[in-house]
């Protein structure tokens, strides 16, 4: 992950990003993100993994293209896990972050897809 990315993030923005999908501080986990940060969740309405990447590297309207591409996928049959909304019932909440703007988006789990060697 780019240092200066990583010098932004702080608790306030993961609080915020949290709050935007109600998703309770006690209830996530952090994992590994490569330029991302990632958290996996777990509530009583949903479990998932939310991403909070910053706008330096992924503008809004990437992300929302990359979430109007899932969602396509998913009408069309694929096993995808699919974005869901914020209590604003977005798929993609801003979060200034003092330096720009941090992106967060949560999706739910994905189906397991079984591979068959030929």
């Amino acid at each position: 992950m780019e240092k200066n990315i990583k010098d932004r993030f702080n608790d306030r923005i993961l609080e915020q990003a949290l709050q935007a999908y109600q998703i309770p501080v006690n209830r996530v986990k952090a994992l590994d993100g490569f330029e991302s940060f990632i958290y996996a969740f777990d509530t009583q309405a949903d479990s998932g993994i939310l991403r909070i990447s910053h706008a330096i590297r992924r503008s809004p309207d990437l992300i929302q293209g990359e979430l109007d591409w899932i969602n396509y996928l998913h009408r069309g049959g694929v096993a995808a896990a699919r974005p869901l909304p914020s209590r604003n019932d977005q798929l993609v909440e801003l979060i200034d972050d003092g330096a720009g703007s941090s992106l967060s988006k949560p999706s739910g789990i994905g189906s397991l897809i079984g591979y068959r060697s030929q």
